[in-house]
């Protein structure tokens, strides 16, 4: 076992190691370094995205480009945009701003001033550019702002070349859009090698020359573009298509450019398919560890069950004798089915104790109250019987002292029949009516059910006697359970660890599923987390149902489940040829903790006369109207208990009726 607890350990470090290399990895293979804008187009969070943009630049003789930028806004509630050009060394001029129509035909030009007014904009110089604010009302729509503008000398002309390098960002966009380009050049390029375009900040993107209209044209397109990439377009021309430029530069450069072009594509193709492969990577490290952790948590759990009770012994699903007759019905469901006694376990040990003779139950009936009222009601009446001295009892024929926890449940009652007595001493009408005196043995469900809702005192000395009820039930029940194994908190904790480690792989592998785009991969890494996931919450619950135990403690627990199901099939079995009457009689108060008292009660009522149920010590009337135990106790007590201990949910705790294991 030491061996497999070290195996668990190291296997589990590695998995948290490797996990959180694979997360660091991810953060930072998906935080690249933000780069100068170029165009920013403002989008106020949640209540317009741009989902698309097209950029139409005309190349004019004098080295100026002429733009004409198109963004497409997904509307929900628009009052007024924001578009920053950073033009920082170039001068503009011609700019207006417009709207395109629904039919892409027409533009209408929006009033340049500074009222804010709809249909206005402004433009203000920045230090990095122009900022334009548009005000254009809008809601739930999509609209085309039509931003036109021409930046002077934007061409470089070089002895050899003309050069146009132009950036592109959409940083404060808080989704990814489309992007479209068109550059023209004033007329054809006739020389292939004297014409080139290339595109960086992204490997996903086409770009390609073609002529149109007697014009050298380039074409972009780009999907999907993060807000945080900054693309970049560098183009060289000769330079008599912009014979009329003044930015002159007096050196040779083609050579340069197209070196340093090449030199930069390569690297990024590089740097490309590094990153690409990180993901996969990444992807698959989320594919492989969340799957292995809930395997290593499986293993565990069924190496220590095989460690703990390797030959494992099945006892018949049915057990007709009372395991363990010596443990009583409250300890029993503490040892075995749950954590802590309940409102029951409380109701199980009152009936035990009018079976084994310290008190008598009895029914009794009164007329209801009130103007619908109609018919009589039925309480429990208890009064001390003939073994209240709290000395030995017989339990089936042998003899054996109250438990302390019996002893809380008969001082809580003796405590409740002295609260009646004390409260008709002071009753100067029912002195008067018996000449003096009042004698009081008994005490009904009803009297200390009501008496605890009004009388704080009386609420507050229960209570004392209720939780040490619980005190003494737990103390009994963890010495019957016996300690729990080691190996259980370990697979506990190896379940936990292969929950947290299921998610986390879950969530990486969604995430760089969706940053490498591929469609397949994104959809084995949710299919795999899903069932990773899956896997680890069925693992909890077969904890729940199949736990760790040693050998005694399994054969106990499956001895009393055996003895639960016959309980819940006394109506199905023969009960003279199975037990005697009494021990029958002695099975009711594991029955109300077992949660199956209607089964027993009413298959007794079935099967004897009255007249062998009076034989027993319990009152006929209660086992021939399994109601007054099951219905009109039992509620009694839970209000009464709940009453008592409101902070504690003494009706509800885990497996807290019976249920037989799989």
């Amino acid at each position: 076992m030491k061996q497999l607890q070290r195996w668990l350990f190291v296997f589990s470090l590695i998995i948290v190691v490797c996990s959180t290399f694979v997360l660091t990895a991810a953060h930072q293979t998906t935080n690249d370094a933000n780069q100068p804008r170029t165009v920013l187009a403002q989008a106020e969070e949640g209540k317009f995205a741009i989902t698309a943009q097209d950029i139409r630049a005309e190349v004019e003789a004098n080295g100026s480009v002429s733009f004409v930028d198109t963004f497409t806004y997904d509307i929900k509630d628009l009052t007024m945009a924001e578009f920053k050009l950073d033009h920082e060394g170039y001068e503009i001029r011609n700019y207006r701003v417009g709207v395109l129509t629904e039919d892409n035909t027409e533009i209408n030009y929006l009033t340049e001033n500074y009222s804010t007014q709809p249909n206005t904009f402004s433009a203000e110089k920045i230090s990095t550019g122009t900022s334009f604010k548009v005000h254009y009302p809008a809601t739930n729509t999509n609209i085309q702002l039509v931003f036109e503008y021409t930046l002077e000398a934007l061409v470089a002309n070089y002895n050899d070349t003309a050069n146009l390098l132009y950036k592109l960002t959409n940083e404060a966009n808080q989704h990814t859009y489309n992007l479209t380009a068109k550059i023209l050049l004033p007329t054809i390029v006739t020389n292939a090698d004297n014409f080139q375009v290339w595109l960086h900040g992204t490997q996903q993107g086409e770009i390609f020359e073609t002529v149109e209209n007697n014009r050298s044209i380039v074409y972009l397109k780009v999907d999907n573009v993060n807000p945080t990439q900054t693309l970049e377009v560098n183009a060289i021309f000769p330079v008599s298509l912009t014979p009329n430029n003044q930015n002159l530069i007096e050196e040779d450069r083609k050579d340069q450019i197209i070196a340093e072009e090449t030199s930069l594509v390569d690297a990024e193709i590089a740097a490309f398919e590094q990153k690409r492969n990180r993901h996969l990577m990444l992807l698959m490290a989320s594919v492989v560890f969340g799957p292995l952790s809930v395997l290593a948590a499986f293993g565990y759990y069924f190496l220590a069950r095989e460690k703990l009770n390797p030959y494992r012994t099945l006892l018949p699903t049915h057990t007709k004798e009372i395991p363990d007759a010596t443990i009583t019905p409250a300890v029993m469901a503490v040892s075995m089915f749950r954590a802590k006694p309940t409102a029951d376990d409380f109701t199980a040990t009152i009936v035990d104790l009018a079976r084994k003779g310290f008190i008598e139950l009895e029914e009794v009936r009164k007329e209801k109250r009130g103007v619908s009222a109609d018919g009589e009601s039925s309480t429990l009446k208890i009064s001390l019987g003939k073994q209240h001295d709290e000395n030995d009892h017989p339990v089936l024929g042998a003899t054996a002292p109250l438990l302390l926890h019996e002893r809380q449940v008969l001082n809580y009652i003796k405590a409740g029949i002295q609260a009646e007595a004390e409260a008709a001493k002071q009753d100067i009408a029912r002195q008067l009516l018996s000449d003096g005196g009042v004698h009081v043995d008994s005490v009904t469900l009803e009297q200390m059910e009501e008496r605890t809702k009004k009388d704080k005192e009386y609420r507050k000395s229960q209570q004392v006697y209720w939780k040490k009820f619980v005190d003494f039930t737990e103390l009994n029940g963890s010495k019957h359970r016996g300690r729990k194994p080691r190996e259980a908190a370990f697979a506990r904790g190896a379940n936990i660890l292969a929950l947290i480690i299921s998610s986390v792989m879950a969530t990486l592998g969604v995430l760089v599923g969706i940053e490498v785009n591929v469609t397949s991969l994104l959809i084995l890494a949710i299919v795999v987390g899903i069932l990773s996931l899956g896997a680890a919450i069925f693992l909890m619950i077969l904890r729940t149902r199949r736990p760790i135990l040693t050998a005694e403690q399994d054969f106990n627990l499956q001895a009393w489940q055996g003895f639960g199901n016959l309980l819940a099939d006394a109506r199905k079995i023969n009960m003279r040829e199975t037990a005697s009457i009494e021990k029958w009689e002695a099975t009711i108060p594991y029955a109300i903790s077992l949660g199956v008292a209607n089964q027993v009660l009413a298959a007794m009522h079935a099967e004897y006369s009255e007249d062998e149920l009076d034989t027993l010590n319990l009152k006929s009337s209660l086992l021939t109207n399994g109601y007054l135990i099951t219905g009109v106790m039992q509620n009694s007590i839970s209000h009464t208990l709940a009453a008592i201990d409101p902070g504690s949910n003494v009706n509800n705790y885990s497996n807290t009726s019976f249920h037989e294991e799989t």
